[in-house]
């Protein structure tokens, strides 16, 4: 990818477009996850969706898309990946294409039959159905390659985390190894460099049992919460430590010695 006047990510739009119609069976059954998954999501926190970006659309979103941005159904099915892209902050959006570009240009190094283990995720200011920016975290893992092994339909998930407060767009890259760990494969750098961490001894606890592969509704019956309370404190934890996920989160932390 390396056509002059054009970014990365925009080259990566090109090739794609000539992608066929999706496998309608691997469609569907993506869908079907994501609607049983829709009935355990945190109201106003979390939305799920299916991304073709060969044909620039949204495939299938979760109905809480709208309690969590204010955005209409209707608007992101009829306009698709540039109503998103015409909402993100105009200080971000350079950045961001930049980040995208790295992550697609880090990603298509990978060997095809790893592209699908991959995930990758990015955080930045979006406006919401009022008006008003919000911070999230938007992630996507790949679920179908194309004729020439490129990615271009994700399951992804978006997460509010923050009420807009400025911050630096980031991205990262990782993928699954032979041991089912992550490996971090691009991180945009961390600007505010080795910050002290504050967390709470409950978030601390959320944070261990993270670390042991439980889920929210594990963890909450663990300690004797609500679903909805694990998941918030995750938010916070991920707002706190300045990361896309709790994953990363938690090696954070570890590297702090902040956990067992």
């Amino acid at each position: 990818m390396n056509q002059e006047g054009k970014s990365i990510y925009e080259q990566y739009l090109e090739i794609v477009s000539a992608t066929p119609e999706v496998d309608s069976s691997l469609l569907q059954k993506h869908v079907r996850n994501l609607r049983e998954s829709e009935k355990y999501l945190p109201i106003g926190m979390t939305f799920l969706f299916i991304t073709n970006s060969s044909k620039q659309k949204y495939e299938f979103i979760t109905k809480n898309v709208e309690y969590c941005t204010g955005l209409k159904l209707q608007d992101l099915y009829e306009e698709g990946v540039n109503y998103i892209m015409s909402r993100i902050h105009p200080e971000e959006i350079k950045k961001w294409h930049a980040i995208v570009g790295e992550i697609i240009n880090e990603l298509l190094k990978l060997p095809e039959d790893q592209r699908l283990k991959a995930n990758f995720q990015l955080q930045y200011r979006l406006k919401n159905g009022s008006g008003k920016y919000i911070n999230i975290s938007d992630g996507h893992i790949p679920i179908a390659l194309n004729d020439d092994g490129i990615p271009y339909l994700f399951l992804s998930q978006v997460t509010v985390l923050g009420s807009g407060e400025k911050a630096e767009p980031k991205g990262i890259l990782m993928c699954l190894n032979n041991n089912n760990e992550y490996d971090v494969i691009f991180k945009t750098p961390d600007k505010a460099g080795n910050i002290e961490i504050f967390l709470t001894d409950r978030e601390i606890e959320v944070l261990n049992y993270v670390g042991k592969g439980m889920t929210s509704k594990d963890i909450a019956d663990k300690i004797h919460v609500s679903k909805e309370t694990v998941d918030k404190h995750r938010k916070n934890i991920i707002k706190k430590m300045n990361v896309n996920n709790v994953v990363e989160a938690y090696s954070k932390a570890k590297r702090a010695d902040l956990i067992e």
